[in-house]
């Protein structure tokens, strides 16, 4: 998805919009690419084990068991470090 997000912000610029001045962007997958574009792009992390566990959690109430809930979020967002911008 951050891929999706790169060519977004190469058309936005194309109709003369700044990214992110004008415009926001926010990708998703937190792929390596994103810290090393310009500007760096925010994005979220998913932690896919996290939504598993939620998942069987969830199925597990659903089936009135006891079981403790998960003690963390499947998902974070990243965002640049700003001292990377414009490198």
């Amino acid at each position: 998805m951050n891929t999706q997000a790169h060519y977004f912000a190469a058309i936005v610029r194309q109709a003369g919009l700044r990214v992110p001045a004008d415009v926001s962007i926010v990708g998703f997958d937190d792929i390596e690419v994103a810290q090393h574009l310009n500007p760096p792009l925010t994005t979220v992390r998913v932690d896919k084990e996290a939504i598993a566990t939620l998942a069987l959690h969830v199925e597990l109430i659903r089936r009135d068991s006891v079981a403790a809930p998960p003690r963390r979020s499947p998902s974070q967002t990243v965002r640049p470090n700003p001292d990377r911008q414009g490198t």
